[in-house]
């Protein structure tokens, strides 16, 4: 808190220049994407100001300059990464195109930064990430969904498409050892032959019977990102 008890305001809302010392050497964005690499290389554990500080050889006490806490380099960082969605000034006014496009650049954000959608709950908006929602919000606009229902299907859309980009990236960093993926297709195989399970046995044998098209990965995304895109509301005419 301020000193009249009043809450501290969020990064945002402050004056990004030091009032105070000498002129600043550093800006939020170079913060930022110091605090990204430590957490895309080495995990979000590992993030802190003073392993920030000592990637720009400044000490820990001058970046209190910039920020106040972890919390405004978590900030820093989300609004940092969703500068990279990138996306058009506005909607093309084809909504299936438009949420493709957003469903697309989020995946490979989230391949490149798993951390963001775990910091994206308790992040206060940013300059970008008041840009991404206005431009998903406008998206959805014909739907005639209500603010609140928009809100809600943004997050879900979020989530969904994280949680595909961090298996993705999971099966790559752990391709896991060959002795336990046989003994697991081994069970798979008994599963698929079990008459007890007439539904289970017939998705499994599909599974196990997939072409090498049916598991590329960039295909399934587009199979997994159509059926969520077709769960949305679709744009009424006029």
């Amino acid at each position: 808190m301020d000193d009249d008890g009043a809450p501290r305001p969020v990064i945002w809302m402050r004056d990004p220049s030091p009032r105070r010392g000498p002129r600043p050497t550093h800006t939020r964005q170079e913060i930022a994407q110091v605090a990204m690499s430590i957490a895309d290389e080495q995990g979000l554990d590992a993030v802190s100001i003073r392993a920030v500080a000592k990637q720009l050889g400044a000490g820990a006490a001058s970046l209190y300059r910039y920020i106040d806490s972890k919390a405004d380099l978590y900030d820093l960082m989300v609004d940092a990464a969703t500068a990279e969605f990138n996306l058009p000034d506005a909607p093309s006014g084809d909504q299936r195109a438009d949420l493709t496009t957003i469903g697309t650049r989020a995946r490979s954000v989230y391949q490149r930064h798993p951390w963001a959608i775990t910091l994206s709950s308790n992040a206060s908006w940013g300059p970008h990430v008041q840009a991404y929602m206005e431009y998903f919000l406008a998206v959805l606009k014909p739907t005639g969904l209500n603010a609140r229902q928009q809100l809600e299907l943004i997050a879900h859309f979020n989530a969904s498409v994280a949680t595909f980009a961090a298996h993705e990236r999971q099966q790559t960093d752990q391709p896991g050892n060959p002795e336990a993926l046989q003994a697991r297709m081994m069970h798979l195989k008994q599963i698929a032959e079990n008459p007890d399970l007439p539904h289970l046995s017939t998705a499994v044998a599909a599974m196990l019977n997939s072409t090498p098209e049916d598991t590329d990965p960039d295909e399934l995304f587009r199979r997994s990102l159509d059926r969520l895109i077709d769960t949305i509301p679709a744009q009424t005419d006029g």
